[in-house]
């Protein structure tokens, strides 16, 4: 689907008159410079800006069209080449190209995203613009699109609108068509192109003191219609003239770091510090990368800027004048080797020291936010002020309660009596009635540039408390809201719409309050949701982990919430092996001197275990009966939360990336063997068995210590696939020769100690790529290349009791990538040469059917009861997802994933798809219940294996 912007230029025909220019290399031209301001010839509804950069790069800026950036262009000569790049609804859209001649104040040529060249002419504009940002939101489901509207002297020109990671309200992306306003009655129309238009309308009113437009809309599309309430504000303005000189300003700074020059900090104001961080920090880093490195590179790509608050900016969308871009520079190590990267720097709360911008004798530079220490904040309650009605404290993070969202703050109850306080130095910037509850307050302190600290659910304020009043931390702001039953406000940290959890920001005199009220908080979500920071951005059913510490119950035990606006919850025990032993429903009281607990077995059926437990963020102790319900903790087991870590192969460097799952960061590089391929995870023995493609051997990786655990295991020739039957802990390796004709071998090696059965290795085969076991009925499965005689490939079974080979099942076009649901009897294998998976009833030997998938499907895994299988496909970049509903299997969709996926496996405890993205050094993580991209992370050279590995801090 093509952008307004772009769509505009594809469709443009030149001005009557006139006639389109030949595209003649070398044509007149009244200047070789293409920086400055171009719009459609048929009108102007959007403006591309661009600045020319000291080696004939460009960077440029599109006003009008949110979610379209350029990211990257060149101008040689009359040759302008320009890259669009957009990010919405999770993934990369209106990506395309434009190559053209720069002919005396036109731009011609053609513009293609794939699908083939499109004629395209710019004009060089003079006109002045205003860009207005503006979000607009769904009230009820919290869906947000982010819109802009052009306007010239007053007059609508156009504009644009791009879902903020979804798709759902209004479209992915599209044209605002119409936006009059008339007093405070706002109409809105917007169209949406593609292969499903849409089209929609909304109404509302501005409130012309918090500036909240709140109304209707009405969404119609090619297969359905919708309608429902919205509210929105205005988040700043910019115009053409401060763009035009903030291209020049960021320009500046990339030829002056590209050419080493001393002018480059020359980009920050005189007296710039941010967080503690001085201008002089800053020249000593550039100073440092001139010294260390050569060929330095600096690429930028702006994405929106703000520059002007009209006064008719909504309170929680303030902020500093300020430009969302992302900078990256990288240098080769003047020693030699390949170019690393110096900076890569996007915005983020907490994280943005050039952000903010301003001016300093007539030129644009970054201000930074004049504090001399990072943020910290201290409670808005003193201590042993706090009470315990209902909860004490509830939060942040926590989904239910009115917050299926994700509760964006912390609730703390009041004893009678106790004053709401001022947490930090600052200045009130807005004092208004709450939305739901218009008998009470709501207030904002700006405690720094851009972050303001929210005050919500008041009972009165203060009167010497108004709107622009200075406070000092401690100060008395009001009173918390009248019993009802309990005395109570909402409290958060934010910056715009973005919000942090205030305990993770906490002075030492903060924390220590925080400290007193939270030994007490209990509160409905906390089977599940139990930290004093909980992650928002998660995915229903959501479950927790724990695993046994010290005490008499199963070894681990799980508790699942099915949504986040009901709590039906469900349990699973597991053993010593991690096998599932009783499954159940779960009824929880937390508002008892001690928490009460029910769990009802339903497989296997039998009595309710009545339960005491206490939670303590990471810790839980339980303790249950069958018969009475215990009445102290004394007996009780101790668990601790899981947490998720990723164990990535590299088979290019000979590392293993772990990758923490939560932060989605990589917490340490393991160097092991010499091409990490295969990894399989025993939780029992606390260890991650390594194939190695370039040795003959398999290796051993302490999942405690994360490191690797000497001697290694020798096996003939090269180890490739590795897999583990976890209730025995006997490991499964194949061995592959350099030359598939001399066959290939299973290696059987106890876990334990390390050491290969006697009967072991055992000839299989004739070219082996995958093996995976089956626990539950005592068999592996192989794929088999084969070789170029009939019916040679396909799938070996291997009887894990006996240890005894079976028939070949033939499966023709190199059966790779093996999954098996043991329940249906299902065994699912990728053909790479058939860009198809096929799928084997274990049971009758039924091989059937075939289900098309991109091209050179690799890998497949399987989600918990089987319903969807995620395929990688190597040759073109993407995911399959395969739907089951129980008799039959279709392609549900495809997922756009890095360069060259190899590996997928799935883990039912995160709902989290990892990803390896051999050709881009990446791993791509996929959430499994909405089957969206949520992140994709730099690894090592190659990653070609992954898996999940639950750890306690």
């Amino acid at each position: 689907m093509f952008s307004p912007f772009l769509l505009g230029l594809c469709a443009l025909i030149s001005p009557q008159g006139r006639t389109q220019l030949p595209l003649v290399p070398g044509s007149p031209t009244t200047r070789v410079d293409v920086s400055g301001v171009w719009e459609k010839g048929t009108g102007l509804d959007e403006q591309i800006l661009l600045k020319e950069l000291a080696d004939g790069g460009l960077l440029g800026y599109v006003a009008g069209t949110p979610g379209l950036y350029l990211v990257g262009g060149s101008r040689q000569g009359t040759d302008v080449i320009l890259e669009f790049e957009g990010e919405d609804g999770g993934g990369i859209y209106d990506a395309g190209t434009f190559t053209g001649i720069l002919s005396r104040e036109q731009l011609v040529g053609f513009f293609d995203d794939g699908s083939g060249p499109l004629p395209v002419t710019l004009v060089r504009s003079s006109a002045q613009v205003v860009e207005e940002h503006w979000l607009l939101i769904e009230a009820d489901t919290s869906t947000m699109v982010e819109a802009t509207r052009l306007l010239d002297g007053g007059t609508f020109l156009g504009g644009g609108f791009a879902g903020a990671g979804q798709c759902d309200f209004l479209a992915c992306g599209g044209g605002i068509d119409v936006w009059n306003i008339a007093g405070t009655a706002h109409t809105i129309q917007t169209s949406s192109g593609g292969s499903c238009s849409t089209s929609s309308t909304l109404t509302g009113t501005l409130d012309p003191t918090s500036f909240l437009l709140m109304g209707a809309y009405t969404s119609t599309s090619c297969s359905s219609s919708a309608s429902g309430s919205f509210m929105g504000g205005k988040r700043g303005l910019t115009n053409t003239s401060d763009v035009s000189h903030l291209l020049a300003m960021v320009a500046r700074f990339c030829d002056a770091l590209e050419s080493e020059s001393s002018t480059a900090i020359d980009v920050l104001h005189s007296t710039y510090v941010h967080d503690g961080k001085t201008r002089a920090d800053w020249a000593a880093d550039f100073a440092a990368w001139y010294t260390s490195y050569d060929s330095i590179e600096a690429t930028a790509e702006l994405k929106q800027i703000v520059t002007v608050d009209d006064g008719q900016v909504h309170a929680y969308l303030q902020g500093p004048s300020r430009m969302e871009w992302h900078l990256r520079v990288t240098g080769v190590p003047a020693a030699g080797g390949d170019a690393e990267v110096l900076l890569d720097y996007e915005p983020a709360m907490f994280a943005d020291g050039l952000h903010a911008v301003g001016t300093e004798a007539g030129r644009w530079v970054f201000e930074g936010n004049g504090e001399l220490s990072p943020f910290s904040i201290n409670m808005p309650i003193a201590m042993g002020d706090g009470d315990l009605v209902t909860f004490g404290l509830w939060p942040y993070g926590v989904h239910g309660g009115g917050h299926p969202e994700g509760h964006p703050g912390m609730d703390i109850e009041y004893a009678p009596g106790a004053k709401v306080r001022a947490a930090a130095d600052g200045v009130v910037t807005y004092i208004g009635p709450n939305s739901n509850f218009p008998t009470q307050w709501d207030l904002l302190l700006e405690v720094r540039q851009g972050v303001v600290a929210q005050y919500d659910h008041m009972g009165a304020v203060d009167p010497s408390i108004t709107v622009g009043t200075a406070v000092v931390a401690g100060q008395v702001l009001g009173d918390p809201s009248t019993p009802f039953p309990h005395s109570v406000i909402h409290f958060g940290v934010r910056a715009g719409l973005d919000t942090v959890s205030p305990s993770d920001f906490l002075n030492a005199a903060g924390q220590a309050v925080f400290d007193s009220l939270w030994v007490t908080a209990r509160y409905a979500e906390e089977l599940i949701e139990p930290l004093a920071s909980n992650p928002v951005d998660v995915s229903f059913p959501l479950t927790a982990s724990r695993s046994l510490v010290s005490g008499s119950l199963p070894a681990r035990l799980e508790f699942t919430r099915d949504d986040a606006t009901t709590y039906t919850t469900t349990y699973a025990l597991y053993d010593g092996t991690d096998a599932v032993i009783e499954i159940g429903t779960v009824n929880f009281n937390p508002f008892k001197p001690i928490s009460e607990i029910n769990l009802t077995p339903t497989s296997p059926a039998g009595p309710t275990k009545l339960g005491v437990l206490d939670i303590q963020g990471d810790d839980l102790w339980i303790d249950w009966d069958t018969t009475a319900r215990p009445t102290s903790l004394a007996s009780a087991s101790h668990y601790a939360l899981d947490y998720t870590k990723v164990y990535v192969s590299n088979i290019f460097d000979g590392s293993i990336s772990v990758l923490d799952l939560g932060t989605g960061t990589v917490t340490n590089t393991i160097s092991v063997g010499t091409m990490p391929a295969h990894l399989a995870h025993s939780p029992a023995l606390g260890m991650v068995f390594v194939g190695d493609r370039g040795a003959s051997e398999i290796n051993r990786v302490s999942t405690v210590t994360e490191t690797v655990v000497l001697p290694s295991i020798p096996i003939a020739n090269t180890a490739g696939a590795v897999d583990i039957d976890l209730s025995s802990g006997t490991v499964y390796g194949l061995a592959t020769p350099i030359e598939p004709a001399m066959g290939t071998e299973i290696h059987i090696i106890d876990g334990t100690s390390a050491t290969e059965d006697p009967g072991s290795p055992i000839s299989i085969g004739i070219n082996l790529q995958d093996i995976r076991v089956d626990r539950v009925n005592g068999v592996a499965y192989a794929t088999d290349f084969g070789d170029s005689s009939a019916n040679s490939s396909g799938v070996i079974p291997f009887d894990t009791i006996t240890n005894t080979v079976g028939a070949l099942i033939p499966i023709a076009n190199s059966p790779h990538g093996i999954a098996f649901d043991a329940e249906a009897n299902l065994l699912y294998v990728t053909q790479v040469d058939g860009d198809s998976v096929f799928v084997i009833n274990t049971a009758t030997g039924k091989v059937g059917p075939s289900i098309p998938v991109g091209k050179d499907p690799e890998w497949i895994a399987l989600n918990a009861d089987g319903s969807k299988a995620y395929v990688t496909n190597c040759g073109d970049g993407t995911v399959s997802i395969i739907a089951y509903n129980g008799t039959t299997w279709s392609v549900n969709g495809t997922i756009a994933v890095g360069t060259e996926p190899f590996f997928v496996t799935v883990d039912n405890i995160s709902n989290k798809a990892i990803v390896t993205n051999r050709g881009s050094d990446t791993v791509t993580i996929i959430d499994t219940i909405s089957d969206k991209v949520i992140a994709t992370i730099d690894v090592g050279d190659g990653p070609v294996g992954a898996t999940f590995v639950r750890y306690n801090l």
